[in-house]
């Protein structure tokens, strides 16, 4: 008959091995988490502070400059109509609203009426198919976040220290506003993350709005500070129309958002553009 004296001791290394391997797993597990972690951190911080400052020398003039780089990224957008009338281009633009189709209108000498902010050209072109105007279907065309850079003097401490940071951190959030916006019309699915990521979104872009409006109260005697009250209130509209994503997913209530983002990018790029 077999000994059963060995039994405990087998019984003893057994645990001792299993707990060494649960030790190791739990060591591993944290390290790993800890990377994990600091990885997502490390490269939100890298997109955040993606600014780079060059000098420059602006054309015709003798003073030194500096310039904000930011990330470029494409977005798509229905081309409504391109006007030399601004008129003409209002009176579309509310001929689309009255339709469900809220556009935006840029400001330049060739004014563009604009409807959808999508990172997706495909969905986009499904709405821009069920449009017509004057017998015709609009297109859907490609433009570009941050096509423009941010422009001072060298020794200009406010627009470096604060202005330049904001508009960083603007950039940020339009960025992260393209990558949710990918559909017009997502009231029928399971969009459970999505609807978190707009709310998320919204708080960013509301404390956006509250450290802009800080800076700008900082910045009273400078050129700066009409054009960033602009922002500030560009950013919490927009912000109000992403807390409504979070509960109401219609396609009139995700347009009406993408407006809001579409009239920020506008002001913020013609914030620049003034610098240039």
């Amino acid at each position: 008959m077999k000994s059963n004296l060995h039994k405990p001791q087998s019984i003893l290394s057994f645990i001792f091995i299993l707990c060494l391997v649960l030790a190791v797993s739990l060591v591993f597990g944290h390290v790993l988490g800890s990377y994990y972690l600091e990885n997502i951190i490390k490269n939100d911080n890298q997109q955040k502070q993606n600014i780079e400052y060059q000098p420059s020398t602006a054309s015709g003039e003798n003073v030194k400059k500096k310039v904000l780089r930011l990330k470029k990224t494409s977005y798509s957008t229905i081309q409504a109509g391109v006007f030399s009338d601004w008129a003409v281009a209002i009176e579309l633009g509310n001929a689309l609203a009255q339709k469900g189709f809220p556009a935006v209108i840029t400001e330049e000498k060739s004014y563009l009426v604009m409807i959808g902010f999508l990172n997706n050209n495909d969905n986009l072109a499904i709405l821009a198919n069920s449009i017509t105007i004057d017998g015709q279907k609009p297109k859907v065309i490609q433009r570009e976040i941050n096509s423009i850079s941010f422009k001072f003097d060298v020794g200009d401490d406010y627009a470096e220290k604060y202005v330049a940071p904001f508009l960083g951190n603007l950039s940020n959030s339009l960025q992260k506003g393209i990558m949710l916006y990918s559909d017009i019309n997502i009231e029928d699915r399971n969009l459970t993350e999505l609807r978190a990521g707009f709310k998320l979104l919204a708080n960013e872009v509301a404390q956006i709005a509250s450290a802009g409006e800080a800076i700008a109260d900082k910045g009273k005697a400078t050129t700066y500070h009409e054009g960033l009250l602009i922002l500030v209130k560009r950013c919490s509209s927009w912000a109000e129309s992403l807390n409504k994503l979070e509960n109401d997913c219609q396609q009139l209530t995700i347009l009406l958002s993408q407006q809001q983002a579409l009239a920020l990018l506008e002001d913020y790029h013609r914030f620049m553009a003034i610098t240039n």
